[in-house]
């Protein structure tokens, strides 16, 4: 992952020292809060992919739901009943992804914010 994140290690530092931290302990944070965002935070890139992979997932999910209706329609009896639990079910994973995209986007939008600023 190739990460542009701009994290000033030297202005950290010099932040802690003011606040009375010496510059061993001072140092030490900076090195440890860039490497944590070097590897933890999710880049807009990162994100970019995630949602083209999703939307990919999800087009994919609305083309089965959309053979799945069009085979209930042409079903009778009992495998129209079992096209519908089963356009059922596809509904609920769908949802539940849209959940899943939303809480992950707020966590990750306020993650990067958090450490940027």
């Amino acid at each position: 992952m190739n990460i542009q994140l701009t994290f000033d290690k030297l202005a950290y530092v010099d932040r802690l020292k003011a606040a009375g931290i010496d510059e061993r302990h001072a140092r030490a944070h900076a090195e440890g809060l860039d490497q944590a965002l070097r590897e933890e935070v999710a880049t807009k890139a990162d994100i970019a992919e995630l949602r083209t992979e999703m939307k990919a997932g999800f087009t994919e999910e609305c083309d089965i739901a959309k053979v799945g209706v069009a085979g209930g329609r042409n079903a009778i009896g009992a495998s129209s009943i079992y096209d519908k639990a089963d356009l059922a079910a596809l509904t609920g994973r769908i949802v539940r992804s849209y959940i899943v995209t939303a809480i992950f986007l707020v966590v990750s939008t306020a993650t990067i914010v958090k450490f940027v600023h």
